[in-house]
């Protein structure tokens, strides 16, 4: 259900669980949020709405006391904070609370970012979605670098597979800790199937591509008017807000 300011999706979890959400915004720009509204099943209870600080604060206490949720919320918009609260057990046995400066392995959550990255630079015009990942990453083997597209690697459509099911990474994790590392395992990667021609998750495919942007600055000389990178060519030491966040744990 959509409507000019709210919109509303429902769906149901792997496990069969009911979920709803809704989002309301202001009539007037920016269209900031005004309403966020989640219910969970069918049952007594299972609906709630969120107006105010005030209110995100007491849904999630109740969560942390039920078990259900340990975190940190922040909310910021330009260089002020509106609200940066930890919530539950950061460890169970011994006993160690969230705390706000609390970090976390965000594991995948991180791809969005790095599609976000990669789509503003399309944007910009910077990157294209059908151009070659080789245009951007030298190294690679011919085969990807000629036929491996941008939208391949944000589709999972790449052909190529998972350096976390590579023995060398099995073995010795603790060594593939930057980007450059995990590249030397991704150049070494055949492909698994035609690029385009099916779809399988890929850790491997999201290094990639979070070396892309890289290879975009590099070869324009220029920064984005995305969040700067920090990061190098890969194959220097170096790794990338985007990139070398995708790597650590993509």
């Amino acid at each position: 259900m959509a409507g000019p300011t709210e919109i509303t999706v429902a769906f149901r979890t792997a496990d069969g669980a009911r979920l709803r959400l809704s989002v309301r915004v202001s009539e007037e720009e920016p269209h900031l949020i005004r309403a966020l509204g989640v219910e969970i099943g069918d049952g007594p209870g299972a609906s709630l709405e969120i107006r105010s600080w005030e209110d995100l604060h007491a849904t999630l206490r109740q969560q942390e006391k039920s078990g259900r949720f340990s975190g940190v919320i922040l909310a910021a918009r330009n260089d002020e904070v509106s609200f940066h609260r930890a919530y539950g057990q950061a460890q169970r046995d011994p006993s160690r609370p969230v705390r706000p400066g609390t970090r976390f392995n965000i594991g995948s959550l991180v791809k969005p970012f790095t599609g976000a990255v990669v789509l503003r630079l399309v944007q910009e015009g910077r990157l294209q979605l059908d151009d070659t990942v080789g245009r951007y990453v030298e190294g690679l083997r011919p085969e990807i670098a000629g036929q491996v597209t941008i939208m391949h690697l944000l589709r999972h459509r790449s052909g190529l597979g998972d350096y976390l099911e590579l023995p060398e990474f099995r073995e010795h994790p603790d060594r593939f800790d930057s980007v450059d590392a995990l590249m030397s395992l991704v150049r070494e990667q055949p492909l698994e199937f035609e690029p385009g021609t099916r779809r399988r998750y890929s850790n491997s495919g999201f290094v990639l591509l979070g070396c892309c942007p890289i290879g975009s600055w590099s070869r324009s000389g220029q920064t984005s008017s995305w969040p700067a990178t920090t990061g190098r060519w890969p194959g220097s030491r170096g790794g990338s807000a985007s990139g070398g966040a995708a790597a650590r744990r993509a």
